[in-house]
């Protein structure tokens, strides 16, 4: 069922697109804070990658230096050479220290479902009977290309209009162990 996931998340995700009223940065993504003091990511480009670099608290794109995470759709890819490690059932706020173990990386695809196995992968929760993405009950502490360590908590994947792809994640820094 897993190896259909990206279609039926392509399927069940069409609504209309609200782009033309989006604020454009750059390649086209659109990407700032919310009202609720998240962060807003406009994934919507189903080719197109928006790159978010930790420690400049910035976005841009694949050829930029220094960026951490990538957004895709409903994708999160982890730079080159940095892991991420999932803390289950804890809150945003309940995360203080970095953990000393459950460190993974991307992975290359194993699944031949044309999706690497990405080490934020298991970001959401996917509903078959509604066709919609929530985030799941876990945070992940990412180590930065500069070696500092971020939390990384998913709050929505979709905006208040109920555009797919227009994730919303807050970040906050941890003390080096």
């Amino acid at each position: 069922m897993a190896r259909f996931l990206p279609a039926l998340l392509s399927i069940g995700c069409l609504m209309p697109d609200l782009s033309d009223t989006l604020d454009p940065g750059p390649d086209g993504a659109t990407a700032g804070a919310t009202d609720a003091g998240g962060i807003l990511v406009d994934a919507t480009d189903e080719k197109a990658w928006v790159t978010y670099d930790l420690d400049q608290d910035e976005f841009g794109g694949l050829e930029d230096e220094g960026w951490d995470l990538a957004f895709r759709r409903f994708q999160v890819d982890l730079a080159e050479g940095l892991a991420a490690a999932a803390i289950e059932g804890v809150t945003f706020e309940e995360v203080v220290d970095v953990p000393s173990e459950g460190w993974r990386v991307d992975e290359p695809d194993a699944d031949d479902d044309g999706i690497p196995e990405y080490a934020l992968g298991d970001w959401y929760d996917y509903d078959f009977d509604a066709h919609l993405l929530s985030p799941a009950a876990r945070i992940y502490v990412v180590e930065s290309t500069e070696g500092r360590y971020f939390k990384v908590g998913f709050e929505n994947y979709y905006d208040e209009a109920g555009t797919p792809a227009r994730l919303t994640f807050r970040t906050a820094e941890l003390d080096a162990p």
